[in-house]
């Protein structure tokens, strides 16, 4: 089992050009059993729900917030059945990390500490900060090459 980082796994929602790289990556892979974590959730519906906020506070069209969050519901329900949950044992995880690390890397901590504990890799575009996760074994997404 894999987890992916919440920057891969937007690159793949908006199907842009990086996601297709990193779609074929994944296909490479020798184990193909890709999955994500409630927090990757949380954090693409929390900045769905923060535009939304946003263009109302600033009296604009909250259309396009709510068609984006409309989007990020279809396609994180085609992920059912493979979200991984922050549950006690990630949780203790992330609070043995140093507070200053947790503290910088904020959710990225807390699906390192999801990937700890089930021991999967995490596939990611954002390297430098998850080799920081002790324990933590870590793929750069665009290239599918292990770099911890």
């Amino acid at each position: 089992m894999n987890l992916l980082d919440t920057d891969a796994l937007s690159h793949l929602q908006k199907n842009d050009r990086v996601g297709a790289v990193i779609l074929t990556r994944l296909a490479a892979s020798p184990d193909t059993d890709f999955r994500i974590t409630t927090v990757n959730a949380f954090e693409m519906l929390g900045g769905a729900v923060d535009l939304i906020r946003e263009l109302r506070r600033k009296h604009k069209d909250a259309v396009p917030g709510f068609k984006l969050l409309e989007e990020l519901l279809d396609y994180l329900g085609g992920w059912r059945g493979r979200i991984m949950p922050y549950d006690d044992a990630a949780d203790q995880v992330y609070r043995g990390l140093p507070p200053r690390l947790r503290q910088e890397l904020g959710n990225d901590a807390r699906i390192g500490a999801i990937a700890v504990v089930l021991n999967a890799p995490v596939w990611t575009c954002n390297v430098d900060d998850y080799r920081r996760i002790p324990g933590l074994i870590v793929y750069a997404a665009e290239t599918g090459k292990r770099v911890s």
